[in-house]
């Protein structure tokens, strides 16, 4: 499976290179110019460089909205994929199953001990993004109920950092796209999670991602500066036709619809 990188830059006439993106043609490249970044604000960025779409791993806040609207963008929304987000331990961690309540105290500190959720008794390594990604956004808005991380918190820089620290560590824990979880294999075991202490625990997976009922999952976005231009259209069709959401299912990620 081919991953891509988060938080490159694409020049005017280049491939976008992070996140469920289509593969086009040299000709729709050179009309199309996207600056394709996958963090945190990078929909209010757009106001320093002018493109026909930008691309975000979480909803454009109102703040951003007053910020483009302010330098003359008016941005147009499309989800183009969605992703669940796993929480991946290590295989010899005894724990299959968390409550979005546990996880908050996990994640939050407040629960520090393995032992405290029925594993073994050694402290808890919990391993985050860094605080300009969208997925540590997004995990701290939905997950943590807008509460910090905790202070002992690791932040990683890259997705793959977190894969290769839970594969090698049997008390860490971490948050990663689903994609990246299953390309990991039998490197690190995805936990299912509750959303109470009684529910039906759910793994993360194409079907319970579209359905709704794996919780910890959210779309994909391209935003537009207004109506597309025709190219910009004749893009966003690919992307959400036939063969761009097949590529967005080979990229590991879940389709739109």
């Amino acid at each position: 499976m081919r991953r891509h990188t988060a938080g490159v830059e694409a020049s005017p006439g280049t491939r976008m290179t992070s996140g469920p993106c289509p593969r086009v043609s040299t000709a729709m490249r050179s009309e199309v110019k996207p600056w394709a970044r996958a963090e945190a604000g990078a929909a209010s960025q757009r106001k320093r460089i002018r493109t026909d779409l930008s691309m975000a791993s979480r909803p454009i806040k109102e703040k951003e909205v007053t910020q483009a609207k302010a330098n003359g963008i008016e941005p147009k929304e499309y989800v183009v994929a969605r992703d669940g987000i796993a929480l991946i331990v290590n295989p010899d961690n005894p724990i299959d199953e968390l409550s979005l309540e546990q996880l908050m105290k996990i994640f939050t500190g407040a629960v520090d001990n393995w032992k405290t959720l029925g594993g073994n008794d050694e402290g808890i390594v919990v391993l985050s993004r860094e605080s300009s990604s969208g997925t540590y956004v997004f995990f701290q808005e939905h997950v943590l109920q807008k509460k910090d991380y905790a202070v002992t918190a690791l932040l990683m820089p890259a997705t793959s950092s977190v894969v290769q620290n839970v594969s090698q560590d049997k008390a860490s824990i971490g948050y990663v796209g689903l994609g990246y979880a299953l390309e990991a294999g039998d490197r690190v075991k995805i936990v299912k999670v509750k959303t109470g202490p009684d529910a039906e625990p759910v793994a993360p997976a194409e079907d319970t991602v579209k359905s709704g009922a794996y919780p910890i999952s959210r779309p994909l976005h391209l935003y537009s500066d207004g109506t597309p231009t025709e190219n910009v259209q004749v893009f966003l069709d690919f992307c959400l036709g036939p063969k761009g959401q097949e590529i967005v299912r080979e990229a590991g990620y879940v389709t739109a619809e």
